[in-house]
């Protein structure tokens, strides 16, 4: 298992939240789009030169910015797939 920041996964990858950082207003949004620490999302689009990342949870896609992603904290498995 490795460590980084969402805004730095690559697409396909599935992740788990391990920490969100960051005031009670960041929380809350992510909060409310149903990403949570301890749950999983799998990177449905980035772009390595910007733009939001798209991610797809629950059967739903969300996209957020670069900037909200550098304050979550994820982990994946060195094959990004998510261990069972």
């Amino acid at each position: 298992m490795q460590n980084m920041t969402l805004d730095k996964a690559k697409t396909d990858q599935i992740v788990e939240i391990q920490q969100i950082e960051g005031g009670w207003g960041i929380r809350q949004r992510l909060n409310q789009l149903g990403l949570f620490e301890g749950g999983s999302v799998r990177i449905k689009r980035g772009s390595t030169f910007g733009g939001p990342l798209v991610l797809e949870h629950n059967n739903s896609e969300i996209a957020i910015g670069r900037g909200m992603a550098a304050h979550i904290t994820v982990s994946s498995n060195e094959n990004g797939e998510k261990s069972q």
